[in-house]
């Protein structure tokens, strides 16, 4: 199965329509699909992610997608091809997938956690999965670490989870810009940073 991966798109026309482009056989967005927002923004990127041709397109808000938290239900009736994870999993040809778009506290934006109790509830899978989607990255080096600030801002619940099962082969995040590109090992994971831009990856799935 090919499968193209973007995160943190935030309005970048030029980089949701080469999304779409490709002919792969799912689409993945991590988050940021807006800049503010705002109900526009977000929805000018999903009717250009609506336009795709592959067979199963999955999007995870992040945390600059704020009015999304407040219209969720009103989007998904909207745009009924695309699948929306919030803290939920969706099986698609034997494969688990779950997607979170919460963050850690954070300004005045929106998706965000404000204790470990609720990092641990809104962040980690309840069950065991394949492919997880989250905007913000497991802790690692390589996907979550601020340079000028030395610091790791990355989801130390999330790494655990992934630490701790076998089951999960991908992880897809962003929302740490200055890890763009950027590739991990955790476990038995493979993990991608695609802040603001996307990649293709093929993945053989067999039992």
């Amino acid at each position: 199965m090919k499968i193209t991966i973007a995160s943190d798109i935030h309005l970048n026309l030029i980089l949701a329509k080469k999304i779409v482009s490709t002919k792969s056989d799912m689409i993945i967005i991590s988050g940021d699909l807006s800049n503010r927002g705002h109900m526009e923004e977000i929805e000018l990127i999903l009717n250009i992610i609506n336009k795709s041709e592959a067979k199963y397109k999955i999007v995870v808000f992040g945390n600059h997608d704020v009015q999304a938290e407040f219209n969720l239900r009103e989007i998904r009736k909207k745009f009924k091809d695309i699948i929306f994870l919030n803290n939920e999993i969706v099986e698609i040809e034997g494969l688990k997938i779950y997607g979170t778009p919460y963050v850690r506290d954070f300004c005045f934006w929106g998706f965000q956690y404000y204790t470990l109790d609720e990092r641990e509830d809104l962040t980690v899978p309840k069950e065991e999965v394949d492919i997880i989607i989250a905007h913000e990255p497991p802790s690692h080096e390589k996907l979550s670490y601020l340079p000028y600030d030395k610091e790791d801002i990355g989801n130390m619940s999330l790494r655990k989870y992934i630490e701790n099962t076998d089951r999960v082969k991908y992880v897809i995040c962003g929302h740490v810009h200055e890890n763009s590109r950027n590739e991990a090992e955790i476990n038995k994971a493979k993990c991608y940073n695609v802040s603001m831009v996307c990649k293709e990856i093929e993945i053989n799935w067999g039992k």
